[in-house]
């Protein structure tokens, strides 16, 4: 098991170049530190326990589920305190992620639950390797990661370096249940790596599913490298662009884009552009800058009266700046920096821009808005949610935009699906 020291507890000899450094982004401050281990042996081990997973009752995986549910919603536990240390995020925040983690491991339950008189038999595919961000980590971890493991399969998550210390607390907590309820069983394992020691473990063709959700580019180029060795990818691109064609929708876009502004560091999250009907533009646009200087609350999350936290680390906050002047001209609402005492965090307001081309794609708490005349105007991009309430009217426009996917007054979302965990699932009657 990877280990860890909160700061606390740190000794000299701790301090070392090997060791993972953990820093709230609410004051710059040490959280702790993971302590390093050779983490090559992980996937043999994850390998080994494979035989002794399969034949393991579904019954009592699910047991040990429910019991994990409970023991993560426990108000006797710190993981939302520790959310809020990670993150950055406000207490609703950390106790919203907490709930939906919960309700998609209820999900997966109820999509294995078999007929009375039948019995669900699934043949696993393997190792999977679940690789999260720091926004959502928990919630898409909790989505591959159960999926997998009901079907058979054995699970290595590599989480954000961002959610080190609680990604490794909650693996520890699944890994207990199932030595409750399953027996000593490697099933859930975690590797606390970067990007490019990751890449290496799937050319030596260490899995055989990789999963992950996230933006196109991140998406594409991990497909891309795992159709080298043949290993199968299951991935949900978050939207890059977003098309609104009536006011209708502006609510749910408002409560979307605060969603995407609640979380340190959501630079997968927040649209690549936001695309109006001409008509519409004004009325929007005003919505968003009162939003922006009137609703939002930045500060610090421990605060109850906080609505955001520090979105930025130094370094993306200078990339946030050059993004600013670079669009200084279309600039409607600038973002500045909000100084405190805490001096070593990044408090900043977000932006809103208009009327520009959004060329630099960074994903900042940047929010760039653009008028259509027609659709020609909208951008070529991968992923398009389009939100329009006339039928012919968004069936005209969904065979217009030019898009790898149109989703239609939703957002990108993952259904639960065992079958895609798995080589074949019978039913014995």
């Amino acid at each position: 098991m990877m280990k860890f020291k909160w700061a606390s507890e740190i000794t000299e000899e701790d301090i070392s170049d090997k060791n993972y450094e953990c820093y709230s982004p609410i004051d710059g401050d040490l959280l702790g530190i993971i302590e390093h281990k050779d983490q090559k042996l992980i996937p043999d081990i994850a390998r080994r326990a494979l035989v002794r997973w399969k034949s393991v009752e579904n019954s009592k995986k699910i047991d040990a589920f429910r019991k994990f549910i409970k023991d993560l919603s426990s108000p006797k536990n710190d993981i939302k305190d520790i959310f809020i240390d990670e993150l950055g995020i406000t207490e609703n925040a950390a106790k919203d992620k907490i709930e939906k983690t919960a309700n998609i491991i209820r999900n997966i339950i109820e999509t294995d639950k078999p007929k009375s008189d039948s019995l669900i038999e699934y043949y696993p595919h393997g190792t999977v390797l679940i690789i999260t961000d720091s926004i959502n980590g928990l919630e898409t971890w909790a989505e591959h990661a159960f999926s997998a493991l009901l079907c058979g399969n054995t699970v290595i998550w590599k989480p954000s370096s961002k959610t080190a210390i609680s990604s490794i607390i909650i693996n520890e907590m699944l890994s207990s249940v199932i030595r409750e309820y399953c027996g000593k069983i490697d099933s859930s394992n975690i590797i606390i790596c970067d990007s490019e020691y990751i890449k290496n473990s799937i050319r030596l063709g260490n899995y055989d599913v990789v999963c992950a959700n996230g933006n196109d580019n991140v998406i594409t180029d991990l497909t891309r490298l795992c159709s080298t060795k043949s290993i199968k990818t299951i991935t949900t691109k978050v939207s890059n662009s977003i098309v609104i064609d009536d006011e209708k929708h502006f609510e749910s876009i408002i409560r979307y884009i605060k969603y995407c502004l609640n979380y340190n560091g959501q630079n997968a999250y927040m649209p690549r552009m936001i695309y109006l009907r001409s008509e519409i533009f004004n009325e929007f646009a005003s919505k968003m800058e009162t939003l922006l200087t009137e609703k939002i609350v930045v500060g610090d999350p421990l605060i109850k009266t906080t609505t955001m936290g520090p979105l930025l680390s130094e370094e993306r906050y200078k990339k946030y700046i050059s993004v600013l002047d670079s669009h200084k001209k279309n600039v409607v609402c600038k973002g500045e920096r909000i100084l405190s005492k805490l001096e070593n965090a990044y408090y900043v307001m977000p932006s809103l821009i208009t009327n520009s081309e959004n060329l630099d794609n960074t994903k900042l708490p940047c929010i760039f808005l653009r008028p259509y005349e027609n659709y020609n105007d909208i951008g070529k991009d991968d992923i398009v949610c389009l939100f329009v309430s006339d039928i012919d009217r968004m069936k005209h426009m969904k065979s217009e935009i030019k898009a790898e996917q149109v989703y239609i007054n939703k957002f990108p979302t993952n259904n639960i699906d065992l079958t895609k965990y798995c080589i074949k699932k019978t039913i014995h009657l």
